[in-house]
């Protein structure tokens, strides 16, 4: 491969301390740059999950301690349980036990 006339130099035209921005659409000239093609997407794509992150940790939080209360009230819902079947056997069947 030979050099193209005017290329030379071309890197030191190029800003060094600024950064650059795009905008619109990109276009690419060799292979090495197919990769860079949806980058301002998926950069848009990141930058609102990460907006999302603090609604997400909320959500968690909330789910976790309702998953806490329900698990807590499990132990009073089969003391509740046993009492109405014992009830039940004891004034509909007519057949409790001592345990009832």
């Amino acid at each position: 491969m030979s050099a193209k006339p005017g290329a030379k130099g071309g890197s030191e035209e190029a800003p060094q301390e600024e950064e650059l921005y795009v905008t619109g659409k990109l276009s690419i000239s060799n292979r090495h740059g197919l990769s860079l093609i949806d980058l301002l997407e998926r950069v848009r794509v990141l930058e609102q999950q990460v907006a999302e992150l603090p609604a997400l940790k909320v959500k968690v939080t909330s789910l976790e301690n309702r998953v806490l209360n329900l698990t807590n009230s499990l132990y009073a819902y089969k003391l509740l349980r046993n009492r109405f079947i014992s009830t039940f056997k004891r004034d509909k069947l007519e057949n409790a036990t001592d345990e009832d």
